[in-house]
C-alpha cells in the first residue's frame, strides 16, 4: 500500500464515520418524530372509541329499570341484572374493556354514586384472595370525582379522559356519556374503563414496530455512508496521487478524470500546477533565466 493511501484512510474515515453520525442523527429524529406522532394518533383513536361505545350503551339503557335502583340490596333485582347483563354481552365482545357502569349525582358536587357495574368480583391476580382492587363496585358505593373534570363533564355530553387516570381499582382511560330520560333531563352517565395497559401496550408495538425497521434501514445506511464516503473522498486522492507526481517530477503525469461534471475542477487545478510546476523547472534549468530572476529579486529587494 502507498503512502498515499495510508495517509488517505484517515480523511476517509472521517468522511465515513461523519456521514454516519448525521444520518444516524437524522434516524433518531425521524423515529421519535414518528413515535410521538403514532401514539398521539393511537390514543386520540382509543378516545374515539371510548366516547362512541359510552354514546353507544347510554341509548340502550332502560332509563326507568335504572331511576329503580337506589340501594345495595338491589343487585339481585331483574332490573340490575337486565343491565349488568347487557353490560357484560358488551364486555365479552370487546375484551379490551375492563368495566362498564352507571353512576348518577348525589348531594355533594364532588361525589357520584354508582349504580350498575359489569364486572364481578373475582381473585384476578390468583393469589387466593380477593383485594380492594378485586371488587366489584357495588350500587350506593360514592367515587370522588375531585380531579375529575372529563367524568363529571359526562353527566352532560360525551366525554373521555385526555390523560391516565388512576383510583383504587388501578389505572384508566376511560370514556362517558350522559343518561337522557324521556323528559330531556340527565339523570347519571355510563363509564366505559380501558385499562391503562392498553394504552402501554399500543405504545409499546409502536416502539418494537420502530425498532424493527431500525434494524432494516441501520445496514443501508451504512452502506449508504460508506459509498458517498468512498465518492466524495475519491478525486481528493486522485489529486493527492497526482501532486505527488509532480513533486516527483514526473510532469507528464495526467489524472484520470475525464472532462466534465464535477471532477472537471479537479482536472483544471492540477492542470494550472503541473503548468507552473513546468515552467518554473524550465525556468530554473535555464541560466538566462535564472539570472533574470535573480535580477528581478535584487530590484524587489
Amino acid at each position: 500500500m502507498s503512502g498515499q493511501e495510508l495517509s488517505h484512510q484517515p480523511y476517509k474515515k472521517r468522511v465515513f464515520f461523519t456521514l454516519l453520525f448525521t444520518f444516524l442523527v437524522i434516524l433518531i429524529i425521524i423515529n421519535v418524530t414518528l413515535y410521538l406522532a403514532l401514539t398521539y394518533y393511537e390514543f386520540k383513536d382509543t378516545q374515539k372509541t371510548l366516547k362512541e361505545i359510552a354514546t353507544k350503551i347510554s341509548q340502550e339503557i332502560s332509563k326507568e329499570n335504572h331511576e329503580k335502583l337506589m340501594n345495595r340490596s338491589q343487585q339481585g333485582s331483574t332490573e340490575y341484572q337486565d343491565i349488568e347483563s347487557y353490560f357484560k354481552s358488551v364486555m365479552a365482545g370487546n375484551s379490551k374493556i375492563n368495566d362498564i357502569y352507571t353512576m348518577r349525582t348525589t348531594s355533594n358536587p364532588d361525589e357520584l354514586m354508582f349504580v350498575v357495574s359489569g364486572r364481578d368480583t373475582a381473585d384476578y391476580n390468583n393469589n387466593g384472595e380477593i383485594e380492594e382492587d378485586e371488587e366489584k363496585a357495588y350500587l350506593g358505593e360514592y367515587y370522588d370525582t375531585t380531579g375529575s373534570p372529563d367524568m363529571r363533564l359526562g353527566l352532560t355530553e360525551p366525554s373521555v379522559d385526555q390523560e391516565i387516570t388512576y383510583d383504587k381499582w388501578g389505572a384508566w382511560i376511560s370514556g362517558y356519556a350522559p343518561l337522557i330520560n324521556d323528559s330531556g333531563k340527565s339523570i347519571g352517565l355510563v363509564g366505559v374503563d380501558f385499562e391503562a395497559t392498553v394504552i402501554q401496550q399500543q405504545r409499546k408495538n409502536t416502539f418494537n414496530t420502530l425498532l424493527i425497521l431500525d434494524a432494516v434501514f441501520l445496514p443501508i445506511t451504512i452502506l449508504v455512508s460508506y459509498y458517498l464516503g468512498l465518492k466524495l473522498t475519491r478525486p481528493f486522492k486522485t489529486l493527492a496521487v497526482g501532486l505527488e507526481q509532480i513533486a516527483k517530477g514526473n510532469l507528464k503525469y495526467r489524472l484520470p478524470f475525464k472532462s466534465r461534471g464535477d471532477d472537471r475542477i479537479f482536472e483544471d487545478l492540477f492542470n494550472k500546477i503541473r503548468a507552473n510546476a513546468a515552467d518554473a523547472k524550465k525556468s530554473y534549468s535555464d541560466p538566462e533565466g535564472i539570472k533574470k530572476d535573480s535580477e528581478d529579486n535584487q530590484k524587489f529587494l
